[in-house]
């Protein structure tokens, strides 16, 4: 997850550094300010949010541990996400 620079809120600065940190992205983080998501619907954004926030705190999780979050590179991620659209559905 990418992260905007710090700018005070509600500046011009702050939508630049969001706008420059999200690039592609449907999500990104403001440095001491909290998180954007992006969606096609407000659900699709709201569902995006829900998920971020069990990410940070999962990782969170793991940080309390003493240890670092292993990061997935692109091929394990996309093959981690195929799965996961699939998980607890029954093969056919």
């Amino acid at each position: 997850m990418r992260v905007a620079r710090y700018a005070s809120y509600g500046t011009p600065q702050l939508a630049e550094n969001v706008l420059a940190a999200l690039g592609d992205g449907t999500g990104v983080l403001l440095a001491n300010h909290g998180a954007v998501t992006l969606g096609d619907t407000l659900a699709a954004a709201y569902e995006r949010a829900v998920y971020l926030e069990y990410v940070c705190d999962v990782a969170l999780r793991v940080l309390g541990t003493g240890r670092s979050p292993k990061l997935l590179d692109d091929a394990e991620l996309t093959a981690v996400t195929g799965r996961l659209a699939r998980y607890g559905q029954p093969r056919r």
